[in-house]
């Protein structure tokens, strides 16, 4: 229990949202229907499912894995981006992160590698790869769904944004310290297959129940259960302090998106495909892009310029995407002295790319 507290009370993150949090208590009140408890849900198990993972050195075993088949330090930041983007596109951004991220971090104490620049690449793959298909991220779910779009109205700037991630990882791989990998000296990993195999049906029904499938209350309890068995400190592990942040978050948005200085400056704004644009950019800089396409789609049948905008809102500042807050998190819980210097090369990165983003995709509106 000490750990959960610790957790809780010295976390900065939840300082900050919860002060956050008071002051908009002042131009609103929360209601309870604003927290989304499915990605709370989602959160928990997935974490859960990690923490699972590394006690049996699965996580381990497929580091040593991509240090045998790689021969330098880009190709191993390459092949983590790649996955990331190509992954992100059919399981999420949220469950490339959770996933990728530790398992890059356990690559890097390996071979002493650095940690900010590479996981800012996973995470910038994983935020431009979720956005080129429906399912994601829960915006263009969201967006599918409102607009009572086919598939091909979907793919059609959904093109652009692909060959935008394609032309971004490219480029930014190429500042990747290119060093020589030593794989001689690692340590065998001997996998307990009786517990292990176990995970593997884990992971598909925690699939089904974030897909919808089946119940998500079905994969929690399993993997409750299953993890307890496992290691009981899995338990105690989970980042509670995340799951608050983002029980505060989505309060902070509901507050905001019921603002009437909020909806009539919209009402203003979203007159033009470039306003949309800008807007669906800028807006998610601050409430993050879900609740972005959420509260703008209220306000215009542009669909096209909305979709860019709140997918290459993703980018720049750490709540622009959830996945964003993700990645920060899990630097800050594996490699804590890595967390601040992560924040500052994170921030940079993403600032460049957003301004360069929106500078290229205006003129294609």
């Amino acid at each position: 229990m000490n750990k959960i507290k610790n957790n809780i009370f010295y976390d900065p993150i939840l300082k900050i949202v919860i002060v956050i949090l008071i002051l908009m208590l002042f131009i609103g009140n929360p209601r309870m229907n604003d927290i989304n408890f499915t990605t709370i849900i989602s959160l928990f198990t997935m974490m859960m499912l990690v923490l699972i993972i590394k006690s049996l050195n699965i996580l381990k075993f497929f580091s040593n894995y991509i240090i045998n088949i790689s021969n330098s330090t880009r190709q191993i930041v390459s092949l983590m981006s790649i996955f990331s983007f190509l992954g992100s596109m059919l399981v999420t951004n949220d469950i490339a992160i959770i996933t990728l991220v530790p398992l890059y971090i356990e690559i890097a104490y390996t071979q002493k590698l650095s940690i900010p620049y590479p996981v800012t690449l996973i995470t910038i793959a994983a935020n431009l790869g979720s956005s080129v298909t429906p399912f994601g991220n829960p915006q263009n779910v969201f967006l599918l769904s409102y607009y009572h779009l086919s598939i091909n109205q979907f793919f059609s700037p959904a093109f652009i944004i692909l060959l935008l991630g394609i032309f971004v990882l490219g480029c930014l791989i190429l500042f990747v310290k290119n060093k020589k990998i030593n794989s001689d000296n690692l340590s065998k990993i001997n996998l307990d297959y009786k517990k292990c195999l176990p995970v593997i049906i884990l992971i598909i029904f925690i699939f089904m129940g974030i897909f919808e499938v089946i119940n998500l209350w079905i994969p929690f309890a399993i993997t409750l259960i299953y993890g307890n068995y496992i290691n009981r400190s899995t338990i105690t592990d989970v980042d509670y302090s995340l799951l608050l942040s983002f029980v505060g978050f989505f309060l902070i948005v509901g507050i905001l998106s019921r603002n009437q200085l909020v909806i009539s400056s919209l009402n203003h704004l979203l007159n033009t495909p470039h306003q949309v644009f800008f807007s669906g950019a800028l807006i998610s800089q601050i409430i993050s892009n879900v609740p972005g396409a959420v509260l703008i789609a209220k306000f215009t049948n542009d669909f096209y310029s909305l979709y860019l905008g709140v997918n290459i809102g993703g980018l720049g500042s750490l709540v622009a995407s959830l996945a964003n807050l993700l990645a920060f998190k899990q630097v800050q819980k594996y490699s804590t002295k890595s967390s601040w210097q992560f924040l500052k090369i994170f921030t940079l990165t993403n600032i460049m790319l957003l301004l360069l983003s929106i500078i290229l995709i205006s003129f294609i509106i």
